[in-house]
Protein backbone atom coordinates (compact mmCIF):
# COMPACT_ATOMS: atom_id res chain seq x y z
CA UNK A 1 0.00 0.00 0.00
CA UNK A 2 1.35 3.40 -1.37
CA UNK A 3 1.23 6.45 1.20
CA UNK A 4 -1.07 8.27 -1.10
CA UNK A 5 -3.42 5.19 -0.48
CA UNK A 6 -2.67 4.89 2.72
CA UNK A 7 -3.94 8.38 3.40
CA UNK A 8 -6.63 8.35 1.05
CA UNK A 9 -7.50 5.20 3.94
CA UNK A 10 -7.34 7.54 6.96
CA UNK A 11 -8.80 10.32 5.53
CA UNK A 12 -12.46 8.12 4.67
CA UNK A 13 -12.17 6.52 7.84
CA UNK A 14 -12.04 9.90 9.78
CA UNK A 15 -15.24 11.44 7.14
CA UNK A 16 -16.88 7.87 8.35
CA UNK A 17 -16.40 8.47 12.13
CA UNK A 18 -17.17 11.99 11.49
CA UNK A 19 -20.46 11.05 10.28
CA UNK A 20 -21.09 7.91 12.33
CA UNK A 21 -20.20 10.85 15.81
CA UNK A 22 -23.02 13.45 13.72
CA UNK A 23 -25.61 10.86 12.75
CA UNK A 24 -24.88 8.43 15.88
CA UNK A 25 -26.55 10.83 18.56
CA UNK A 26 -29.88 11.43 15.98
CA UNK A 27 -30.48 8.27 15.45
CA UNK A 28 -30.58 7.47 19.27
CA UNK A 29 -32.92 10.47 19.79
CA UNK A 30 -35.34 9.00 16.79
CA UNK A 31 -35.41 5.13 18.13
CA UNK A 32 -36.04 6.76 21.59
CA UNK A 33 -38.97 9.27 19.99
CA UNK A 34 -40.25 6.18 18.44
CA UNK A 35 -40.16 3.86 21.44
CA UNK A 36 -42.30 7.17 23.47
CA UNK A 37 -44.39 7.65 20.46
CA UNK A 38 -45.44 3.43 20.65
CA UNK A 39 -46.09 3.42 24.80
CA UNK A 40 -47.98 7.08 24.36
CA UNK A 41 -50.08 5.58 21.94
CA UNK A 42 -50.32 2.16 23.77
CA UNK A 43 -51.46 4.39 26.88
CA UNK A 44 -54.23 6.59 25.51
CA UNK A 45 -55.43 3.00 23.20
CA UNK A 46 -56.20 1.42 27.22
CA UNK A 47 -57.82 4.57 28.20
CA UNK A 48 -59.66 3.95 25.53
CA UNK A 49 -60.77 0.48 25.73
CA UNK A 50 -61.46 0.47 29.70
CA UNK A 51 -63.84 3.84 28.99
CA UNK A 52 -65.50 1.02 26.54
CA UNK A 53 -65.16 -1.54 29.28
CA UNK A 54 -66.75 1.15 32.03
CA UNK A 55 -69.52 1.73 29.09
CA UNK A 56 -70.40 -2.27 28.88
CA UNK A 57 -70.76 -2.13 32.83
CA UNK A 58 -73.01 1.12 32.40
CA UNK A 59 -75.18 -0.89 29.73
CA UNK A 60 -75.72 -3.75 31.41
CA UNK A 61 -76.62 -2.30 34.88
CA UNK A 62 -79.33 -0.09 32.88
CA UNK A 63 -81.04 -2.95 31.22
CA UNK A 64 -83.45 -5.75 32.32
CA UNK A 65 -82.16 -8.79 31.08
CA UNK A 66 -82.76 -12.80 32.29
CA UNK A 67 -80.28 -14.62 33.71
CA UNK A 68 -80.38 -18.44 34.81
CA UNK A 69 -84.23 -18.43 33.56
CA UNK A 70 -84.27 -15.62 36.36
CA UNK A 71 -85.61 -11.74 35.34
CA UNK A 72 -82.90 -9.20 36.85
CA UNK A 73 -83.83 -5.51 36.61
CA UNK A 74 -82.06 -3.00 35.79
CA UNK A 75 -80.18 -1.90 39.01
CA UNK A 76 -78.29 1.39 37.59
CA UNK A 77 -81.20 4.12 37.60
CA UNK A 78 -78.37 6.79 37.61
CA UNK A 79 -78.37 8.68 33.88
CA UNK A 80 -74.90 8.42 32.20
CA UNK A 81 -74.03 10.52 29.15
CA UNK A 82 -73.85 8.51 25.86
CA UNK A 83 -70.70 11.06 25.11
CA UNK A 84 -68.86 8.62 27.33
CA UNK A 85 -69.48 5.75 24.46
CA UNK A 86 -68.50 8.42 21.86
CA UNK A 87 -65.38 9.25 23.22
CA UNK A 88 -64.40 5.59 23.79
CA UNK A 89 -65.23 4.56 20.47
CA UNK A 90 -63.25 8.04 18.46
CA UNK A 91 -60.47 6.77 20.59
CA UNK A 92 -60.87 3.21 19.64
CA UNK A 93 -60.40 4.03 16.16
CA UNK A 94 -57.69 6.35 16.62
CA UNK A 95 -55.57 3.91 18.83
CA UNK A 96 -56.82 0.06 18.06
CA UNK A 97 -54.50 -1.33 15.99
CA UNK A 98 -57.45 -3.51 14.32
CA UNK A 99 -60.50 -0.40 14.93
CA UNK A 100 -62.62 -1.94 12.58
CA UNK A 101 -62.44 -5.25 14.68
CA UNK A 102 -62.27 -3.74 17.92
CA UNK A 103 -64.98 -1.31 17.61
CA UNK A 104 -67.74 -3.72 16.04
CA UNK A 105 -67.05 -6.34 19.39
CA UNK A 106 -67.57 -3.15 21.38
CA UNK A 107 -70.80 -2.68 19.54
CA UNK A 108 -72.14 -5.99 19.60
CA UNK A 109 -71.36 -6.00 23.49
CA UNK A 110 -73.49 -3.23 24.11
CA UNK A 111 -75.92 -4.11 21.92
CA UNK A 112 -75.86 -1.44 18.90
CA UNK A 113 -77.17 -2.14 15.52
CA UNK A 114 -78.58 -0.22 13.02
CA UNK A 115 -82.38 -0.75 12.99
CA UNK A 116 -82.44 0.37 8.95
CA UNK A 117 -80.37 -2.91 8.19
CA UNK A 118 -80.55 -5.38 11.45
CA UNK A 119 -83.04 -6.43 13.80
CA UNK A 120 -81.99 -5.62 17.90
CA UNK A 121 -79.52 -8.13 19.33
CA UNK A 122 -80.08 -7.92 22.59
CA UNK A 123 -77.62 -8.02 25.69
CA UNK A 124 -74.75 -11.50 25.75
CA UNK A 125 -72.78 -12.03 28.34
CA UNK A 126 -70.75 -14.08 25.57
CA UNK A 127 -70.55 -10.33 24.25
CA UNK A 128 -68.58 -9.14 27.29
CA UNK A 129 -66.23 -11.55 26.68
CA UNK A 130 -65.28 -11.38 23.66
CA UNK A 131 -64.97 -7.30 24.02
CA UNK A 132 -62.45 -8.77 26.74
CA UNK A 133 -60.62 -10.50 24.46
CA UNK A 134 -60.52 -8.11 22.49
CA UNK A 135 -59.09 -5.78 24.71
CA UNK A 136 -56.04 -8.12 25.84
CA UNK A 137 -55.05 -8.75 21.82
CA UNK A 138 -55.48 -4.80 21.79
CA UNK A 139 -53.25 -4.27 24.76
CA UNK A 140 -50.96 -7.46 23.53
CA UNK A 141 -51.32 -9.32 26.47
CA UNK A 142 -51.86 -13.24 26.46
CA UNK A 143 -55.43 -14.51 26.41
CA UNK A 144 -57.18 -16.57 29.20
CA UNK A 145 -58.97 -19.90 28.28
CA UNK A 146 -62.85 -19.42 27.60
CA UNK A 147 -64.22 -18.45 30.87
CA UNK A 148 -67.83 -18.95 31.59
CA UNK A 149 -69.98 -16.47 30.08
CA UNK A 150 -72.06 -16.54 32.97
CA UNK A 151 -69.57 -15.13 34.98
CA UNK A 152 -68.25 -12.61 32.75
CA UNK A 153 -70.45 -9.78 34.64
CA UNK A 154 -71.05 -8.66 38.20
CA UNK A 155 -74.81 -8.17 39.23
CA UNK A 156 -74.36 -7.05 42.19
CA UNK A 157 -72.95 -8.23 45.82
CA UNK A 158 -73.37 -8.36 49.14
CA UNK A 159 -73.49 -5.46 50.89
CA UNK A 160 -73.56 -2.90 47.54
CA UNK A 161 -76.44 -0.51 46.54
CA UNK A 162 -77.01 -2.56 43.52
CA UNK A 163 -78.42 -5.64 46.19
CA UNK A 164 -80.48 -3.59 47.70
CA UNK A 165 -81.89 -1.90 44.72
CA UNK A 166 -81.98 -5.54 43.41
CA UNK A 167 -83.87 -6.25 46.99
CA UNK A 168 -85.82 -3.75 46.88
CA UNK A 169 -87.13 -4.94 43.22
CA UNK A 170 -87.61 -8.58 44.70
CA UNK A 171 -89.51 -7.76 47.56
CA UNK A 172 -91.65 -4.09 47.11
CA UNK A 173 -92.90 -2.85 50.37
Amino acid sequence: MTDIQSAQLSFCAAIAAAVIAAIGPWLLHLRETRVRIKADVMEERKKALFDALKVIDLVYASVDFKFNDQNRPALNQTPWSVQLARDAVNRMIVYCVDPAKTVATFRRAIGLYNPVVESPRGFSFDGITAFRKEVARELELPGWPDEDATYSWIYSLPGTAEQAKFRELQFPK
